[in-house]
């Protein structure tokens, strides 16, 4: 008899995964997409499609991408260019999720790509990518541990070396982070940084702040919006980070295209 495979049941942040992950099968399947992500509708499965149809597409570009396509895309270009023109060879992606970079960018040779995120969200992600016979084109290490808790531990326990530049995204993240739970990320990250490491997240403006029906969305899904700033260089540099930003209009700007959406992305480098 067949046994059926059991979905794992993806709660709280995690779910928001799913969504992200339906945007971006949506927009490679677009003519003229931002970016090409064959596994991402497995990944989604319905429930991220529904996400979407429910109205957690977000800000769309002029070009037909969402803001979440945007992001990911301009983090895409980020890490090509930083390991193209550095010797990082170190990728640390802070909450991956349903990340596929590790098996659709083009890595430097020696490329080691860290993935941390919850039990869960790996239970779900490495069953489809076992189903697609998925091959990584780096070394890809998977760390399974909350954010919330001891994740440096964890990371080096994975094999991360602290004495070798590394780049860390923190992508989709932060606004779902107390601020105390901020602070001790962006400080844990200096900490494992050696010169020449870089750090990118983005960030929700606190003026005007998200729309109230997006909050309000994201909360019933158990996944409420904690933190906001109007300073995120200003942040990343009182943890260390020599930070710049760039704003989603700018971040659009280099694709192309333009968007109203008031996200903005800080970049700190360890000098």
């Amino acid at each position: 008899m067949q046994r059926l495979r059991v979905e794992p049941r993806l709660d709280g942040v995690a779910v928001t995964s799913r969504l992200t992950a339906a945007a971006r099968a949506l927009e490679t399947e677009r003519d003229g997409g931002l970016i090409s992500d064959p596994l991402a509708r497995a990944l989604a499965g319905p429930e991220g499609f529904e996400l979407l149809r429910r109205g957690a597409m977000g800000a769309v570009a002029a070009n037909g991408s969402p803001s979440y396509v945007l992001r990911h895309r301009f983090f895409d270009d980020l890490l090509m260019d930083l390991t193209a023109s550095s010797h990082i060879r170190q990728v640390v992606l802070l909450a991956a999720a349903l990340d596929t970079r590790a098996f659709r960018l083009n890595w430097a040779d020696g490329t080691r790509l860290f993935e941390i995120d919850q039990p869960a969200v790996f239970a779900h992600k490495e069953a489809v990518l076992e189903a697609h016979g998925s091959m990584a084109r780096c070394e890809r290490v998977v760390v399974r541990a909350d954010l919330r808790e001891d994740w440096p531990r964890a990371l080096l326990a994975g094999g991360l070396d602290p004495g070798r530049p590394s780049v860390w995204v923190a992508e989709g993240l932060l606004f779902y982070l107390p601020q105390g739970a901020v602070d001790r990320l962006l400080g844990g990250t200096y900490r494992l940084s050696a010169p020449g490491s870089c750090l990118a997240a983005d960030m929700m403006s606190a003026t005007p702040g998200p729309p109230q029906r997006f909050n309000d969305f994201f909360a019933s899904l158990g996944a409420p919006f904690l933190f906001v700033t109007d300073d995120p260089a200003g942040l990343m540099r009182k943890h260390g980070w020599d930070a710049t930003e760039t704003s989603y209009e700018d971040a659009a700007r280099l694709v192309g295209t333009e968007i109203a959406a008031k996200g903005v992305i800080a970049i700190g480098r360890r000098r």
